[in-house]
């Protein structure tokens, strides 16, 4: 039920990013550009299709996908 209350794709910051991780065995997490709105577009309508086995997440944060 977790995962039907949140939104198909949830916003990832440095503030959440371990929380996040944290709250599912499978979390999708995609690094994506803010200016590429149409990998942003397939990626929230994958996850749409899928939220019911995986959790996913979006950032644009390009420090938190060099870390990660």
């Amino acid at each position: 039920m977790i995962k039907q209350s949140l939104p198909a794709v949830s916003s990832v910051n440095e503030e959440n990013l371990e929380e996040i991780k944290t709250m599912d065995k499978i979390v999708v997490i995609g690094y994506i550009p803010s200016d590429d709105q149409e990998t942003y577009q397939a990626f929230e309508k994958y996850a749409e299709s899928q939220r019911d086995n995986y959790l996913f997440a979006a950032t644009d944060d390009a420090a938190i996908a060099e870390s990660e």
